[in-house]
């Protein structure tokens, strides 16, 4: 999704007030990206089929740059601790 998609999405459950109770939720990493970047502070979360070490790395890169402690890894009802 364009990131300007993105941001009208925000832009709209905020004149809705309701930005405060959502949770993006997406497939696609880089929209959470782009909620970050238009709302440094909403709560978003990534959904994977394919646990690697590529998709591990790229989420523990933006969560240090955004100072985020990453709980866990959940796949197939295994969790891991990161």
């Amino acid at each position: 999704m364009p990131r300007e998609q993105v941001w009208r999405v925000i832009d709209r459950l905020s004149e809705l007030d309701y930005l405060d109770q959502t949770v993006f939720i997406s497939f696609d990493f880089e929209n959470l990206v782009f909620v970050r970047e238009k709302a440094p502070d909403q709560a978003v979360q990534f959904l994977t089929d394919k646990l690697g070490e590529e998709i591990i790395e790229q989420v523990r890169a933006v969560a240090q740059k955004e100072q985020v402690r990453l709980a866990s890894v959940e796949a197939l009802g295994a969790t891991d601790d990161f």
